[in-house]
């Protein structure tokens, strides 16, 4: 009955150990998964002219009426793309995810001084990142 049970025994070992073989070759022999890049910012990248003139009518609207949560979904968009489609002497659209981001992006940093506020912002679109 003994050597039943040490039969048994060495066996289950043998099994156990088998399996962590196993499992430390696959994690040794597993390929790298790929590195994620991160989403973009924006969905297209703004030219120069635009984030100059976005960035401008953005402080110009926030010194009036300051941007908040409750702007991202609201006509302030529409505003902006106005005033710098007049400013550029083109047709200026960005998407309801792009605003999003803008304005979250403009929103967080209230409590810098305007002239940070602009470069962020700026940088941040110029990179689209």
């Amino acid at each position: 009955m003994i050597d039943v049970l040490l039969i048994l025994f060495a066996f289950v070992f043998l099994l156990a150990l088998c399996g962590l073989i196993g499992l430390a070759t696959d994690r040794l022999t597993r390929a790298p998964e790929p590195e994620r890049k991160p989403d973009p910012f924006t969905s297209r990248q703004f030219k120069s002219d635009e984030i100059a003139h976005l960035v401008h009518q953005i402080a110009i609207h926030d010194a009036i009426h300051p941007i908040s949560p409750a702007n991202y979904h609201d006509s302030t968009q529409n505003s902006i793309e106005h005033w710098v489609s007049e400013r550029t002497g083109r047709r200026f659209v960005m998407s309801s995810k792009d605003w999003f981001h803008i304005a979250r992006a403009w929103y967080v940093t209230r409590d810098q001084d305007l002239h940070n506020r602009c470069e962020s912002l700026k940088q941040r679109l110029a990179l689209n990142s």
